[in-house]
């Protein structure tokens, strides 16, 4: 089964200015690797779709 991962990566928010403490609550990249590991070790196939943006973009070009 493929299963589809939506994230905020706290370093994209990070790099867009946003504070520390804004992006507390937010996912960190080995957080989203160990999750897809899982996922993988499972026998399913991760999909890394990102946020909402890039799951927007990826329904409007077609990708779904």
């Amino acid at each position: 089964m493929k299963i589809g991962l939506t994230y905020d990566l706290r370093d994209v928010y990070l790099a867009e200015g946003f504070t520390e403490e804004e992006t507390a609550e937010l996912d960190r990249a080995d957080a989203i690797e160990a999750l897809e590991a899982e996922i993988r070790a499972l026998g399913h196939v991760p999909d890394r779709i990102g946020r909402l943006k890039d799951l927007v973009q990826r329904l409007a070009s077609g990708d779904g």
